[in-house]
């Protein structure tokens, strides 16, 4: 038995260097690295991005075929890290480890399903209530900008009164000055003659102007500070209304993504709850599934160039696993550098 898995071991690294010489000098990097040489490759956020969905979908399939609870939740939770392929071999070794120990203690599909459907359900009330968070956010936001929105409405058109209301004091100031010059001509044409009838004239239209003059600059002046005040209030308000009309499309965007999550993780539970009927099942087919299950785990973690389950009990599993790993070196041997 040693001297055959000793020749399928042979026989794995002799497909793995001719198909990584057919695929070129970057997949003989990543043979390097599964050969245990320090090489320094290239980022794997590439390699990442194209292998985790395939396990993905890899173990969507395999989880249909065996209606298997634990290959749908590990593949759920493999597609939430998409761009890090340590993360996703760390899962697939510890659901590995999980099945193999829950495979010698006897654990029911049933005694799973009682530990993930809630999960699943706990989910996605979270992100039910994420969005209604979200949702009560965005009527926030919303309701914020229409008031200042009306704000600077109220505010403009009070500028504008104030405008307008400042021209025509202007205008009346203006002919009062234009009599009050008239006036004061008149008087200083003539020669003073002494009599205090003359004089009391003289200086009631000389108060009479600079009282005039006097109330006009305080209105004046109060009435350009007020519509300066509003100027600046306006550019304030709008300032924020920017900021505010940022955050509203940010916040779409979040409900977007999250009504995403919602259908998501609704049809993730409903898969779990049909996969999780209850049905009567021996030993020996416990067994065999877990089997399986576990099987399609260690070609899951195959795919993205691990070899630490390489090996198979059979045959049959040896050349599955010489097949994927010949697959992996010619199509994705950089992923090999990142385990």
């Amino acid at each position: 038995a040693m001297a055959v898995a000793r020749a399928w071991d042979r026989i794995k690294m002799l497909v793995v260097i001719l198909g990584a010489l057919a695929a070129g000098p970057s997949d003989v990097a990543a043979l390097n690295h599964r050969r245990g040489s320090a090489v320094v490759g290239k980022s794997c956020a590439g390699g990442a991005a194209s292998a985790v969905p395939r396990v993905v979908a890899f173990l969507d399939a395999k989880a249909l075929r065996l209606n298997s609870v634990e290959l749908t939740v590990l593949a759920r939770k493999v597609g939430k890290h998409p761009g890090s392929l340590d993360k996703v071999k760390h899962l697939i070794r510890d659901m590995i480890s999980q099945k193999q120990s829950e495979l010698h203690a006897s654990v029911t599909k049933n005694d799973y399903c009682n530990s993930e459907l809630p999960k699943a359900k706990h989910e996605l009330k979270k992100i039910q209530l994420e969005i209604d968070d979200t949702g009560a956010h965005r009527d926030r936001l919303a309701a914020h900008i229409a008031e200042v929105k009306e704000e600077n409405d109220d505010l403009l058109e009070e500028s504008a009164k104030m405008q307008k209301k400042l021209t025509g004091t202007q205008a009346v100031r203006d002919q009062e000055r234009a009599e009050y010059l008239k006036a004061k001509a008149k008087y200083e044409a003539f020669q003073p003659t002494g009599s205090d009838d003359k004089m009391h004239a003289q200086i009631k239209i000389e108060v009479q102007e600079a009282d005039r003059q006097l109330r006009f600059r305080h209105f004046q002046t109060d009435t350009l500070a007020s519509i300066n005040a509003n100027q600046k209030k306006v550019q304030l308000n709008e300032a924020a209304a920017v900021k505010m009309r940022n955050e509203l499309a940010e916040a779409d965007k979040d409900a977007r993504l999250q009504a995403d999550l919602l259908a998501s993780a609704k049809a993730y539970e409903n898969r779990l709850a049909k996969q999780c009927v209850v049905r009567s099942e021996s030993y020996k087919e416990r067994a065999r599934r877990r089997n399986e299950e576990i099987e399609s785990m260690k070609d899951a973690y195959a795919i993205l160039g691990g070899d630490s389950y390489g090996l198979r009990a059979g045959p049959a599993d040896k050349r599955r696993s010489l097949n994927l790993s010949a697959a992996n070196a010619s199509s994705n041997g950089r992923l090999g550098s990142c385990g």
